[in-house]
């Protein structure tokens, strides 16, 4: 009888008793799952769990699931570290060998395959394999561990079959600051995933989003949470201890509130806003260009954008006027370092935009802090809007820490608009500026000088 193997022995995850919050994760039936968690916090357990319930056709929490044979992915990291050292044994604690009929190790000596005796298929992968290889992938389960790459998460969410497939994410959101993979991994995944979701102030119903912290999990050691906490940062404690976002500590726009300051769209007439637009050209970032409303009550509306890799002249002023029909802009203002020609052809991008967009005004060489400091003065008298779709713009001011990876030119565009002294004018003064109406593209420099001196504005 000793040699007998009891039913939890066989079948050891359908004896896992989660704990409440992550009863919570197991339970929803989104799309896309997403668990910040610090570390110990039970994230990478759950993770799995749901991972082999799906596998082994026993998820009694997603009824909707497709049943076995399924495929599913799972990346992590690394394959030796990551995969060897810590996920394939934790998965094989749920997983014995009595489900399993076939697997296959790669040249690392990790195992990279695995067929269950029901037809489900588990590949594991990597962060360390070049982008192509993600590509081309079908199947019905995704579980990232760790920040994955971008090109790994665009292929494979390519790849889920239908709409009750399940792609979880799973990782701590801590940030390597000497590493921009890792800092544009986080970048994206804040962005594109956790303000996307509901509870985040998004609009994307498929996704939920969870925080766990080390604290919640009772299996964890109080003596020994208390001595790694002794070991870190602030910020590391934001992110190790409690699953938040280690990028967000030492934010500059504290005041950015989202629930007031980020607004649906409206109609701006050209006579009740004097509108503006800020441009931050670059040959290999992206370019950034930003349109703004002010009203009689001083109220500082960011009303579109454009946000732009690879800049063409030709092609962005094209997008620059499509976004501007309808609109009369009182003046537009660009970096003045795109004053500066190149010394082959002796011309610069100032002069390259006004041949195609009228007269632009190079923006005022002011001190960086000194437009830092007015927006956050915007913010805290709640003067600064944004209308919804400005999702980069959003997305820069919810993480901006002035460092130098920081993604800022839509936030450098707002400064270059204060940087002209920027307010609302009077529609009134301004009909009899020039013959037949006002021009909001000031077709010469000549006219916008003649303008200015004639009424101040």
């Amino acid at each position: 009888m000793g040699l007998l193997k009891t039913d939890k022995e066989i079948s050891p995850f359908l004896y896992f008793v989660p704990q409440g919050y992550q009863k919570s994760f197991l339970e929803s039936q989104k799309l896309i799952r997403m668990i910040l968690g610090g570390n110990f916090s039970g994230k990478t357990h759950s993770s799995l769990y749901d991972l082999v319930l799906c596998l082994t056709g026993n998820n009694h929490y997603q009824p909707n699931f497709p049943k076995p044979p399924i495929r599913a992915r799972l990346v992590g990291n690394s394959f030796v570290k990551a995969i060897g050292e810590v996920i394939y044994p934790k998965l094989r604690e749920m997983l014995p060998d009595n489900q399993i009929r076939e697997k296959r190790k790669n040249q690392q000596g990790v195992v990279s395959y695995m067929l269950l005796h029901n037809g489900s298929r588990l590949d594991f992968m990597s962060n360390e394999q070049d982008d192509k290889l993600f590509e081309g992938w079908k199947g019905e389960y995704l579980l990232f561990d760790e920040p994955p790459k971008r090109a790994a998460i665009i292929a494979s969410i390519r790849g889920l079959m239908n709409e009750n497939c399940k792609c979880v994410f799973n990782f701590t959101p801590i940030e390597d600051v000497t590493s921009k993979v890792n800092y544009d991994q986080l970048g994206y995944l804040f962005d594109e995933y956790y303000q996307a979701a509901v509870e985040n102030g998004g609009t994307n119903k498929n996704i939920a989003t969870f925080n766990w912290t080390r604290l919640e999990n009772k299996y964890s050691s109080e003596k020994m949470t208390n001595e790694f906490i002794a070991l870190l940062r602030p910020d590391e404690i934001e992110a190790r201890i409690y699953g938040r976002w280690q990028f967000l500590m030492g934010l500059i726009f504290t005041d950015f509130n989202k629930e007031t300051q980020i607004i649906d769209e409206f109609d701006l007439p050209n006579d009740k806003y004097t509108k503006y637009r800020g441009m931050d050209p670059h040959s290999v970032a992206e370019t950034g260009i930003l349109f703004l409303a002010i009203d009689r009550d001083e109220n500082f509306i960011v009303f579109d954008e454009l946000y732009e890799p690879n800049m063409i002249v030709d092609d962005l002023s094209l997008k620059i006027k499509k976004k501007s029909e309808g609109h009369r802009f009182q003046q537009t203002t660009i970096d003045s370092q795109a004053t500066e020609r190149n010394p082959l052809t002796n011309i610069s991008y100032l002069d390259e935009f006004r041949k195609r967009l009228g007269a632009i005004t190079p923006a005022r060489r002011d001190r960086r802090d000194v437009g830092i400091t007015w927006i956050k003065g915007l913010l805290k008298k709640n003067k600064l809007f944004v209308f919804r779709r400005c999702k980069n713009f959003i997305a820069e001011m919810s993480k901006f820490r002035n460092l130098p990876q920081d993604k800022d030119h839509l936030i450098d565009c707002l400064r270059y608009i204060n940087s002209i002294r920027a307010y609302y004018h009077d529609p009134e003064k301004l009909k009899w500026r020039y013959k037949g109406g006002y021009d909001p593209l000031y077709t010469s420099l000549e006219k916008q000088r003649n303008a200015f001196l004639r009424t101040g504005y």
